[in-house]
């Protein structure tokens, strides 16, 4: 499998099984015991029908799916959301986004993963309450992650930055 950069999109095709993807590692520390909210838009390029979903690795063979979404070809770029809270017993943080079809080649673009404080653990981020942007230097800024890697297989990186003021 392979992701490429199209028109500012990540594709992702090359599929041999069905948990082949894209992953983005997410920063544990800031993700513990919190509600992840994620969004992304997702473009299927194979002929026949199938499923997107996108998945959150949290320790060994623990996997918890986010999001599940039905999506065809000629349905164009689709608006996908979703949530979970991340376990306490949280050994990493790697968010995978795949396909029901072992051979579906699809896009995806517009990913947004962000944090709700969940009571009785570390404080969320949040933006500055006036509404000023992110300081230039960043100083206020916390990264979620930073790199989208292949699953398991070498090839193309994906550099991406999404991040929230504190």
């Amino acid at each position: 499998a392979t992701a490429t950069v199209v028109n500012g999109a990540m594709y992702v095709s090359g599929r041999t099984d069905t948990w082949h993807g894209a992953a983005i590692n997410l920063d544990k520390d800031k993700t513990i015991g919190r509600t992840l909210n994620v969004s992304f838009k997702v473009k299927w390029d194979s002929d026949t029908a199938g499923t997107i979903k996108s998945t959150l690795n949290t320790s060994g063979d623990v996997y918890t799916n986010i999001t599940t979404t039905a999506v065809a070809k000629e349905d164009g770029w689709v608006t996908v959301t979703g949530t979970m809270t991340v376990p306490l017993r949280t050994e990493f943080a790697t968010y995978y986004f795949e396909a029901d079809s072992k051979t579906a080649s699809f896009y995806v673009d517009d990913v947004v993963i962000s944090t709700e404080e969940i009571p009785g653990t570390n404080p969320a981020p949040v933006a500055p309450a006036d509404g000023t942007p992110c300081a230039p230097d960043g100083a206020n800024v916390v990264h979620l992650f930073d790199t989208v890697d292949l699953r398991d297989f070498a090839g193309d990186t994906v550099t991406i930055s999404v991040s929230v003021c504190k």
